[in-house]
């Protein structure tokens, strides 16, 4: 039923919105980006927007000096940054210009790093469907 798929995917983002950790927030929406083309495709640029904002919003320490707190900043870094891609890549199928866009917003030069890998992973999927297409004719 997609009325009720529909709900369900407004209730999950409602849910993430009040998640207080930004690293989670940022997974969640990223999570619910790659997935909502099932229920809601014009979702995914508004969620993935949503994560770059809670990604834009975490606090990074400035040194190293704190190591508890900065080995959970890159652990937290590393452990979103394969969301990234995937969002990203999952985007770029879709709407390349928007992928590009977003990642523009990206304050952090790692998270952005990965956000451009998963728009070129992405590119290379259109590519390799135009050949695909182009051999089949």
């Amino acid at each position: 039923n997609n009325d009720a798929a529909r709900r369900l995917l407004l209730e999950a983002i409602k849910t993430v919105e009040s998640i207080s950790d930004e690293f989670d927030k940022t997974k969640g929406f990223l999570l619910l980006s790659i997935t909502c083309d099932q229920v809601d495709d014009l979702q995914r640029t508004p969620l993935l927007l949503s994560s770059v904002k809670a990604l834009n919003s975490v606090n990074s320490p400035t040194t190293p000096r704190d190591q508890t707190l900065y080995q959970e900043y890159v652990r937290n870094l590393d452990s979103t940054g394969y969301q990234v891609v995937k969002g990203f890549k999952k985007l770029t199928t879709k709407d390349e210009n928007a992928a590009i866009s977003l990642i523009n917003q990206i304050h952090t030069a790692d998270l952005r790093t990965l956000a451009l890998i998963g728009v070129l992973s992405g590119l290379d999927d259109l590519l390799a469907e135009t050949v695909r297409v182009g051999v089949n004719r």
